[in-house]
């Protein structure tokens, strides 16, 4: 029969079980290493600290100055045309733009050349001029802004103090000084722009007012408010007489009609009460009176009396007079009535005449307006760009650059790097940091026990050595032989046939150092000569033997130990 195996627990730890486990380093096995490796140490120590020491002794100390500015907004105040005043806004985009031109090359170059930089014994290059020290320049200066403020720092650092802040105050120079040349060119060119903008603008105002004074001209426009009314005037005048016309014409002609169906009635007052004539009344009184009388008169005296046909006489005479007279009136309302057809189709013409005209002159106006109109439009342009023109004249800060010194730089008075007892002490400790640095990759990089002189270093007999083969574990339980099971065989024979007791104990200091391996093929090896095998793994932490065999689910040493499992 087989070995039969018994790994450590398949089950979690209960409840009340304490397990100690110590995961912090053996301080004395720490010590005893890197005493172990002292040589190493000291010699690492050693060689940095030597090579490290003449380079600080022999160090140059350099020098940091620092001048701030803090950025503002000067910009050509012009209300009327934001969109051509340009200029800085402090915002902190615009400030960190301020900062890439405070670190740009050509401003660089102007402060070499104003500082005469390139002339010094430490920036000087070997073409001699401002852009053969651009380099070293931009290696040693720091622009940086401070927090979210408007204030930037200018920092330069050189081997000599003064010379530090002597460059660091002509950098912020420059800068102040191309900010005024950069706005001075725009405000030049911005006025250039006024003056060539109001000429046209003169010009398109001369050329405008003559088109409307043209065009008044041609047409005879009446432009006084006054004289524009009066048409209107005679218009309201020709539409009233009109209206006047008209009624008098109908109570003409209503008279007429009147007296057209009333000359023959009866009533003596009729006409006179509609045409309202004396005349007429005193006949038709007459004429009333003959009757009378010569009615009286023929009741006394008979009709053929001489008195009675005197009377018929002059009843006659008084009849014909009115009728005359009626027919009088009537020829004169007709005449009347004419007179009024005349004059209502006279002031008709008259009338279509003005409105004809005040059309005329509605639609001329109209144009004459509108030309006026950008005549106005084009003098008030202009009076705009001359105001804004005189405001560019007193602008106070036409001179000025958008940034202004907080404080300038001043000469330091002690080097700006670590002291050299300082930079000695750090050498020191950085070189004791690389030399246990080295010691531990060497540990970390050891093989381990690889051979026999390893065991014996010890003081031990070694027993073996197991070849490194693929799949040990099948190679040891297979029946055919090999190299690995005469590996196996050679401990066997040198370590276990003599061997008084029936346990064999196999550890390692360190996991993954083979013990599993070599535990199951030294179990299928002694089985294979007839020993009967119990493996038991005793690795509480990690147990490795059911899982290496397949047999997850088998009972486990501390269920035995227990008495929850049978051997």
């Amino acid at each position: 029969m087989g070995p039969t195996y018994m790994n450590s627990s398949n089950r979690a730890i209960t409840p009340g079980q304490m397990v100690e486990i110590d995961y912090l380093p053996d301080f004395k096995e720490v010590a005893i290493t890197i005493w172990r490796h002292r040589l190493t140490l000291l010699a690492t120590m050693a060689a940095i600290t030597l090579v490290g020491s003449v380079f600080i002794l022999f160090k140059t100390n350099t020098y940091d100055a620092a001048a701030t500015i803090m950025v503002k907004d000067n910009n050509v105040n012009l209300k009327n045309f934001q969109e051509i005043n340009g200029g800085l806004k402090t915002d902190n985009t615009s400030i960190q733009t301020e900062v890439k031109v405070l670190m740009s090359p050509t401003l660089a170059l102007k402060t070499i050349e104003d500082a005469k930089l390139y002339e010094t014994e430490e920036f000087r290059s070997s073409t001699g001029d401002a852009k053969g020290s651009l380099a070293k320049f931009m290696k040693n200066v720091s622009v940086s802004q401070q927090a979210s403020t408007r204030v930037i720092q200018i920092s330069f650092r050189s081997e000599d103090p003064e010379l530090a802040a002597k460059v660091a105050n002509a950098h912020v120079d420059a800068y102040l000084k191309s900010q005024i040349d950069t706005k001075t060119e725009r405000i030049e060119g911005l006025r250039s722009w006024f003056e060539e903008r109001v000429q046209k603008l003169k010009t398109d105002v001369v050329n405008k007012s003559k088109a409307a004074g043209d065009y008044r001209a041609a047409n005879n426009l009446i432009v006084d408010q006054d004289d524009q009314e009066l048409i209107y005037k005679h218009i309201n005048d020709a539409s009233s007489k009109i209206s006047a016309a008209q009624t008098l014409l109908l109570d003409t002609e209503a008279k007429l009609s009147a007296v057209e169906a009333l000359k023959d009635a009866d009533d003596p007052n009729a006409i006179a009460a509609i045409v309202n004539s004396q005349l007429i009344q005193r006949l038709k009184t007459e004429v009333s009176e003959s009757a009378q009388e010569a009615s009286e008169l023929r009741g006394r005296f008979g009709a053929r009396h001489p008195l009675v046909l005197a009377a018929n006489n002059k009843l006659g005479q008084a009849q014909s007079s009115l009728a005359d007279e009626t027919l009088k009136i009537k020829d004169t309302l007709s005449s009347d009535a004419i007179a009024k057809r005349a004059e209502i189709e006279m002031l008709e013409k008259h009338l279509a005449a003005l409105e004809k005209e005040a059309n005329d002159m509605r639609a001329k106006m109209i144009v004459y307006k509108g030309l006026r109109l950008e005549q106005q439009t084009s003098q008030r342009l202009l009076d705009t760009f001359l105001a804004n023109f005189e405001d560019i004249q007193n602008q106070e800060n036409l001179a000025r650059s958008d940034a202004s010194i907080v404080s300038p730089a001043v000469a330091p008075s002690s080097p700006s790097a670590p002291g050299k007892f300082a930079l000695l002490i750090g050498l020191m400790f950085a070189s004791g940091c690389l030399g246990l640095g080295i010691i531990f990759i060497k540990e970390t990089s050891r093989g381990g026990i690889s051979n026999f002189e390893d065991i014996r270093k010890f003081g031990y007999k070694p027993m073996g050595i197991l070849p490194d083969i693929a799949n040990p574990i099948y190679v040891a339980s297979s029946p055919q032989n090999s190299g690995y099971k005469e590996a196996l065989k050679r401990i066997y024979m040198t370590g276990l046939l003599s061997a008084e007791g029936q346990s064999i104990l196999v550890t390692s200091a360190l996991p993954k150092e083979g013990r599993t391996t070599f535990t199951l093929s030294m179990a299928h090896y002694m089985r294979s000569i007839g020993h009967s095998v119990l493996v038991i793994d005793a690795d509480f932490m990690n147990p490795t033997i059911s899982f290496s065999e397949g047999n997850v689910k088998a009972a486990g040493f501390t269920d035995y130990l227990a008495g929850q499992a049978e051997l």
